[in-house]
């Protein structure tokens, strides 16, 4: 896994890329549901998911 936080001038951006053994769709709907998400982190809630560009 490779992880880097760069600050930004309205706050940070954190990346991190990871090889799993799931499509795209699969890991986006768990990362981006709350429902899904706590069935491995569940401390953890998102608000509304945004795309970032480079």
């Amino acid at each position: 896994m490779r992880a880097e936080i760069t600050q930004q001038d309205e706050g940070y951006k954190a990346v991190f890329e990871r090889t799993l053994d799931h499509n795209t769709d699969s890991v986006w709907n768990m990362l981006t549901d709350n429902s899904r998400l706590a069935q491995w982190f569940d401390e953890l809630r998102i608000g509304e998911a945004e795309k970032m560009g480079n």
